[in-house]
């Protein structure tokens, strides 16, 4: 019985710059406008200081937000004998495909180009083409019977072949 889990996360390199340039998106402007507010009101700002540092709060508490739901991001997937399921928190809850929708699957390289999109969900409606990626340098492919398609991103591609055999087979 092969079972297989895992669990992508966010490159931490990433959520670094992105962190060290939302604080310069906020703090550059806020400072700069300040000295300009100053400048206008012959350098009394008692009342602008106080506008400022309310604005500035919200700025901050607003780009943690975002950092944290950024953050919070990851790609889940579980499957053994019985269940297969994925799932991409906080935005899709668990997703569970059963052994007779799957037509068929395979593996690919990334292209440089997918992995740069880092984190990302994607549904086109054209092509029936749902894409679940990290960046990773694998993806897995599985066509459905429906005629939809799931890209699932992997650092396990052979791991998750084996399992997802295991569970085509044992669904027949």
């Amino acid at each position: 019985m092969t079972e297989f889990r895992e669990t992508q996360r966010i490159d931490k390199g990433l959520l670094v710059f992105l962190a060290l340039m939302s604080i310069g998106a906020i703090v550059g402007p806020l400072v700069l406008t300040y000295q300009e507010a100053l400048k206008a009101t012959g350098g009394d700002g008692n009342d602008i200081t106080v506008k400022y540092l309310l604005i500035a709060t919200g700025a901050f508490v607003f780009t943690a937000l975002v950092f944290s739901l950024v953050a919070s991001q990851r790609l889940e997937i579980d499957i053994n004998k019985y269940r297969f399921r994925f799932r991409m928190p906080p935005f899709v809850k668990w997703k569970e495909i059963a052994p007779e929708e799957i037509e068929s699957f395979r593996v690919e390289k990334a292209k440089w180009f997918q992995k740069m999109r880092k984190s990302r969900m994607h549904y086109n409606p054209f092509t029936k083409k749902a894409s679940y990626m990290m960046a990773r340098k694998y993806f897995v492919e599985l066509k459905l019977i429906n005629g939809k398609t799931i890209l699932l991103s992997t650092n396990m591609p052979d791991e998750m072949l084996n399992a997802l055999t295991d569970f085509k087979l044992n669904g027949k």
